[in-house]
């Protein structure tokens, strides 16, 4: 039987191995390594942590690939990559941020409502959409890329907590176990 006292000591390591495997991540990022290179030495570090054999990775990424709502996520995000390639080969992208620019008088104003005007649409990859339009506002300025993506990402997530549609929360009961 197990001891209370045993799943206490047990949750401490895997909060250590985690938060370990964690403060390694963000060590890795601050030291310029690509994200894609974090995330495999994290996995590998997981994959150690817990003693996976080889048919438990192979499960587990079986798992992964094949789960409806990877599969789900997966043919979202393209066909929103395929619709925002459409906006911006025909010129729709381009001519909305024409108009917009003519309607308001502040940069400023412009480089931030697109933003928060994508981020308000209960859509999956909108940064697909809201960060060519940042481009576009920011066009003959100064700002590095950074910069850029700072105001894309800032501006689109203020509704994050509040919106019932947000993504995040419209997903959330398909992942919990009720």
């Amino acid at each position: 039987m197990i001891d209370k006292v045993d799943v206490i000591q047990f949750m401490k390591l895997d909060v250590f191995r985690i938060g370990l495997i964690i403060g390694s991540m963000f060590f890795l990022l601050r030291k310029g390594v690509k994200i894609g290179y974090v995330m495999l030495i994290s996995s590998f570090a997981l994959i150690l942590f817990y003693g996976m054999d080889i048919s438990g990775i192979m499960l587990a990424a079986e798992k992964a690939a094949t789960g409806r709502i990877t599969i789900t996520l997966l043919l979202s995000l393209s066909l929103i990559r395929v619709f925002e390639m459409v906006l911006r080969e025909q010129n729709i992208l381009s001519g909305m941020m024409g108009i917009i620019k003519t309607s308001f008088r502040f940069r400023k104003a412009i480089m931030i409502s697109m933003p928060l005007l994508i981020g308000r649409l209960p859509s999956l990859g909108g940064a697909y959409f809201s960060a060519p339009m940042v481009k576009e506002a920011t066009e003959g300025t100064d700002m590095s890329n950074k910069e850029k993506a700072f105001i894309n990402c800032w501006f689109r997530h203020p509704w994050e907590y509040i919106l019932p549609l947000y993504p995040g929360i419209v997903f959330l009961p398909r992942r919990s176990p009720a």
